[in-house]
């Protein structure tokens, strides 16, 4: 299921609010930081695709008992996920299946080829190859230079929590957001901007003078009635759009540019023409102008 990421800005806080939030998401950075530590051991990465039940049992091993039980399980699905990521954008950055076609190039390869690609789907059987387990030198050595640095926590500024670390009320016909900190019984409440429902696993970041609620939720796909030839559509710098078939309009500007008729590469990209202030620049390689608002 395709999902999308959802934002929602809070007022800001005072001083006092500050300081409670900011001390819990120092803590909840120094606890991730010391699970991420130990799921990049790989006698520990089974432990990424695992239930979650086995993920608290974990949680409370490797536990620096600053934050509150729910807030630690989520840490700890956090930094799971955080490994998880961290070896799919390995994969598709070092282009692990290309680097595997050209080592098994031939048609006899192919069932080693497609055994190769079954491995790297799976965490625990890169494990093994990386401790050894698998006599297979090409493989040790890719996974090795490629898995070299395993993420760590950088950035102190957010945090996860579930549906039981926060609240979500109306107050004086203000929709806000009361929030677990590290003191118990001490709740912080965030007034928000707009009133649109929260509900599950929420991420607080904070940006600048405020904190963010991020939330996720699935994306609706409206599916082309039958018979019906779907148009792909560009969108230029400003707000022209072009589509197949050299039609290009315009919106908010009224007209379509001129430009559009210049260049052969229609589809590639149409642009408005300048407003007041804007500057254009027309490189002497390509056939299309582009303006810079």
């Amino acid at each position: 299921m395709l999902m999308r990421t959802r934002r929602r800005m809070t007022l800001p806080p005072n001083k006092r609010k500050s300081q409670r939030l900011h001390a819990l998401a120092t803590a909840y950075a120094r606890q991730k930081d010391a699970y991420l530590v130990e799921l990049a051991k790989a006698k520990n990465w089974v432990l990424w695709r695992l239930h979650h039940a086995d993920k608290r049992a974990f949680a409370r091993r490797f536990s620096v008992h600053e934050l509150p039980v729910h807030i630690e399980d989520q840490c700890a699905f956090d930094a799971c996920d955080t490994m998880i990521r961290w070896v799919e954008s390995t994969k598709a950055l070092d282009q692990w299946k290309a680097q595997i076609f050209r080592h098994l190039p031939s048609a006899e390869d192919a069932v080693q080829r497609h055994a190769y690609f079954r491995l790297i789907q799976q965490y625990d059987q890169i494990a093994e190859v990386l401790m050894g387990h698998h006599q297979d030198p090409w493989l040790f050595h890719l996974f090795s230079q490629s898995l070299r640095h395993a993420p760590r926590v950088k950035n102190q500024h957010s945090v996860v929590l579930d549906s039981s670390n926060y609240r979500v009320g109306i107050w004086n016909g203000r929709q806000f957001l009361s929030v677990s900190t590290l003191q118990r019984s001490h709740r912080v409440m965030l007034h928000l901007l707009g009133n649109v429902p929260i509900q599950g696993t929420i991420r607080l970041v904070w940006d600048d003078d405020h904190w963010e609620v991020h939330t996720t939720q699935p994306v609706k796909i409206c599916r082309s009635p039958f018979r019906v030839k779907a148009l792909a559509l560009d969108a230029g710098i400003t707000e022209v759009f072009t589509g197949i078939g050299r039609k290009a309009p315009a919106f908010r500007r009224g007209d379509i540019s001129p430009w559009a008729r210049e260049g052969p590469d229609i589809a590639a990209g149409l642009h408005s023409p300048p407003s007041h202030g804007s500057l254009c620049l027309e490189p002497p390689n390509l056939h299309r102008r582009r303006c810079i608002a």
